[in-house]
């Protein structure tokens, strides 16, 4: 009589599965892993999954190469500066609010220079644009003026009276009282925004000429929403003021 195998002994038919009835590759007789499923869809999902970190990479990859491509200038050399001199230190800001504050001051350097050059200067300007915006008859108050401009009421009567003295304004009363006062633009104001507004912007056009139309909407974009965000963005005014 033949003794019984010992316990630890292959069962006949089982070889290389383990006590699940799984086999070495974790897959049982049907062909199925732990999860119930075969091995062509855990194949798939392998695959699937692969060319989503693939495709991540590439993205990446890409990005950064748009980033180099547009090269570094001196507001990366100072965040790079201020994290390794400050460790976590928020430093994005200056990404962002330095270069705008270089391009401000590029804007205005250049429409002063350019203004300056047409024999008005940028208070003047302002003060013209101001009426003209304000539409027929280019009448306003002193009050709504200084508003508009965002100056005190003594800057607005010492730019009237400069505006007034050239003959591209003239002050009316209506009745009696500081509110009844106005200020006009005149034939020669309006003559003189006609000739210096189409040259102004069609140089601040050339400055912005290395944008397309599809970034330059993007920048105005992201410009209107930054300025959105701040309690005290100023809502008129003009770059060089």
């Amino acid at each position: 009589m033949a003794a019984d195998p010992p316990a630890f002994a292959p069962v006949p038919g089982a070889a290389g599965r383990d006590g699940t009835g799984r086999d070495g590759t974790g897959r049982d007789g049907t062909g199925r892993d732990g999860t119930g499923r075969d091995g062509a869809e855990r194949d798939s999902a392998e695959r699937d999954s692969a060319e989503r970190d693939s495709a991540e990479r590439d993205s990446a990859e890409r990005d950064s190469a748009e980033r180099d491509s547009a090269g570094r200038d001196r507001a990366d050399d100072i965040a790079d500066a201020w994290r390794r001199e400050l460790p976590g230190a928020p430093v994005e800001s200056i990404g962002v609010i330095t270069r705008i504050w270089w391009a401000a001051k590029a804007f205005g350097d250049e429409r002063r220079r350019l203004l300056a050059d047409l024999g008005v200067d940028v208070a003047t300007l302002d003060l013209l644009s101001t009426l003209r915006r304000a539409g027929a008859p280019y009448r306003m108050s002193p009050g709504e003026l200084a508003d508009a401009c965002m100056v005190t009421r003594g800057a607005i009567t010492q730019r009237v009276e400069r505006a007034a003295k050239s003959g591209l304004v003239e002050r009316t009363t209506t009745g009696s009282g500081y509110h009844a006062r106005a200020v006009t633009l005149t034939a020669a104001g309006n003559a003189l925004l006609d000739r210096v507004v189409a040259d102004l912007l069609a140089a601040e056009d050339r400055l912005i000429g290395h944008l397309s139309p599809e970034r330059r909407g993007q920048l105005a974009d992201l410009l209107r929403e930054l300025l959105s965000g701040l309690d005290t963005a100023p809502s008129t005014g003009q770059v060089g003021d």
